[in-house]
């Protein structure tokens, strides 16, 4: 699944990249810190993050586009740990996978079609969230997936470095709602990396 929404993304960037006369692609490395009731389960600082965007400009202030994510959480803890159908106690390893796919909007306070030699800029992501929950005992694994709908509010700045590309430096706050069963989860990104224009 994780393949095909990197296809249909890659293609969909490559698309708009074609058709837009104003298109930032943007590939980052991503940190984050887990929030809320996701602590009960991990709660270290994750640095296995990466990420890739295309934003699309729909005036010069504004840009509409697409991302797609990945974030790994583990840790290792030791004690009574619950689930579905009681408690386990042992050492054990746990890890959570964070996987969004969110339609993004922008608002750049100077355009980038300006050229500024600072480019700040807001936005919000939203769409769904792939996770999923793992927890090793011994030669024991549970293990459960789902899908969740999220919003992404961002803030960032992007340094031009000359030939069309620039230094990006981002904070997001990631937060997936509950879904049936499945508890919402929380985290903060905070990601650098390099765009480009076309």
């Amino acid at each position: 699944m994780r393949r095909i929404v990197a296809v249909i993304l890659l293609l969909a960037l490559f698309y708009g990249a074609a058709e837009a006369d104003e298109v930032i692609g943007a590939v980052t490395y991503e940190v984050s810190t887990p929030m809320g009731d996701m602590t009960d389960f991990i709660h270290k600082t994750s640095w296995r993050g990466f990420g890739i965007e295309g934003r699309w400009l729909q005036s010069p202030n504004i840009s509409l586009g697409l991302s797609w994510r990945w974030n790994t959480f583990s840790q290792k803890a030791a004690g009574t740990q619950e689930i579905e159908n009681g408690h386990v106690t042992g050492n054990q390893f746990r890890i959570i996978y964070g996987s969004p796919v969110m339609v993004t909007a922008f608002w750049y306070p100077v355009s980038p079609l300006d050229n500024p030699k600072f480019l700040p800029y807001l936005g919000l992501g939203g769409g769904p969230y792939w996770m999923k929950e793992r927890l090793e005992i011994g030669i024991v694994t549970f293990e459960d997936s789902s899908w969740h709908f999220g919003l992404s509010p961002e803030a960032g700045v992007m340094i031009p470095a000359g030939y069309n590309t620039s230094l990006i430096a981002t904070a997001r706050y990631n937060y997936a709602f509950e879904s049936g069963d499945a508890p919402e989860y929380q985290w903060w990104s905070f990601n650098v990396g390099f765009s480009w224009t076309n």
